[in-house]
């Protein structure tokens, strides 16, 4: 007999192994969500522990991590700190990393959420659309508030200028608006700092993983630097003398890096204290 009879439904045998598949692999995928949540958890309370300077030299170290990868998983626990729990969410891996974004705006992430919640398997393609729609609408938003503040604005200072334009000196005009339309002003350059930070969100960071491992690496040099260059060519000649190899080629490489690295630090140092 090729056929199984449930519930008076005619099911094929390649069906229940196809339904099996499906149940076993909701359920790992779930358990891949709990996993994120809890490395994020782990790497949240790794970087309290190993503080500023550590964190960086830890995750390469342990890793090989820069600290946006890392950043994808403490966002995803971030979030599920907060908010249902995840893993009985229907979506996929990078859908979580999308929207534990501190750029997708709460109107996007709440959708997206509700959705997933009641069931839905939403693709990764439409919740970057869903967070991508409320983006848009989000700086659309900004656009119009600007312009309707400073379209009053405007207004406001004609009509001002109209009043008091015959009795003062136009400094005097300008310094009674300034002094009048101040809280205007101020919610108008609030708005624009608002809109900027989050076109600056938005800007991928071009010098993200060499600036990581540069600042990895210093910190590893400075850890390192507990001897001093007597103490290394020292030690050096010891080598030398062992091997019978020349004192001068198993400095070289060593001097290049030095030339190499000493303008660079100093460089460093003038413009951090400009």
């Amino acid at each position: 007999m090729n056929e199984l009879v449930i519930d008076a439904a005619v099911v094929s045998p390649m069906e229940v192994t196809l339904a099996e598949h499906a149940a076993v692999i909701r359920a790992l995928g779930k358990r891949v969500v709990g996993d994120i949540i809890e490395i994020g958890r782990r790497l949240t309370d790794a970087k309290r522990i190993a503080g500023h300077g550590g964190w960086l030299p830890w995750l390469q170290r342990e890793f090989g991590w820069s600290d946006s990868a890392a950043l994808k998983f403490m966002q995803v626990h971030e979030m599920a700190t907060k908010s249902v729990k995840f893993t009985d969410l229907n979506l996929p891996v990078s859908g979580l990393y999308l929207l534990a974004a501190p750029s997708t705006p709460d109107e996007a992430r709440e959708a997206v959420i509700e959705r997933a919640a009641n069931g839905e398997a939403l693709s990764l393609k439409e919740v970057q659309r869903m967070i991508d729609q409320a983006k848009q609408k989000q700086a659309d938003d900004y656009e119009q508030r600007l312009r309707a503040l400073t379209e009053k604005y405007k207004r406001e200072a004609d009509q001002l200028c109209a009043d008091i334009g015959e009795a003062l000196s136009p400094d005097d005009v300008q310094s009674a608006i300034d002094d009048a339309l101040a809280p205007l002003q101020r919610k108008i350059k609030r708005l624009e700092e608002e809109r900027e930070k989050r076109a600056e969100r938005k800007r991928p960071d071009p010098y993200g993983l060499p600036a990581t491992s540069i600042i990895a690496a210093l910190h590893q040099l400075a850890l390192a630097l507990t001897i001093t260059p007597g103490q290394v060519l020292e030690r050096e000649k010891m080598v030398a003398d062992a091997t019978g190899q020349q004192l001068k080629a198993l400095t070289a490489e060593p001097i290049r890096d030095a030339k190499t690295v000493l303008p660079w630090i100093e460089r460093f140092i003038k413009e951090v204290a400009q």
